[in-house]
């Protein structure tokens, strides 16, 4: 598994962590063990750190099915905050075409190109 979750209840926040190759199968599996985390609540803020990601062998078509995916469990995110640190401009492309579809939702979120600025936007909030 090429990604790891973390969840903090006194910070309310997830921290994800992808590295290697991040394929939809990968993708569509992180969200279920995000949400199915035992100290997961609805509302925590969500950090996505995409930096150790080599390749994600995905698509327009695919974003456009995970983003339906997320939005079918909206009950179960709830409102928070989530940033995308996307270091590479694939990834960044990807992240940015995500966020666009995602825009109609109450999940606020927002794209970086490293890691402290992320943290310290989500720190800020």
């Amino acid at each position: 598994m090429p990604y790891t979750i973390t969840v903090d209840p006194l910070g309310h926040r997830v921290s994800f962590i992808a590295t290697g190759t991040y394929s939809q199968a990968e993708a569509f599996q992180s969200i279920q063990d995000m949400v199915g985390h035992p100290d997961f609540r609805a509302g925590y803020d969500v950090l996505v750190d995409m930096t150790g990601v080599e390749d994600v062998p995905l698509w327009g078509e695919d974003i456009r099915e995970k983003v339906d995916f997320d939005k079918g469990l909206l009950a179960v995110l709830g409102t928070g905050t989530w940033a995308f640190v996307a270091p590479t401009d694939l990834v960044y492309g990807l992240a940015r075409m995500y966020q666009a579809l995602m825009d109609d939702t109450p999940v606020h979120l927002e794209i970086f190109r490293d890691l402290r600025t992320a943290q310290a936007w989500l720190d800020d909030r």
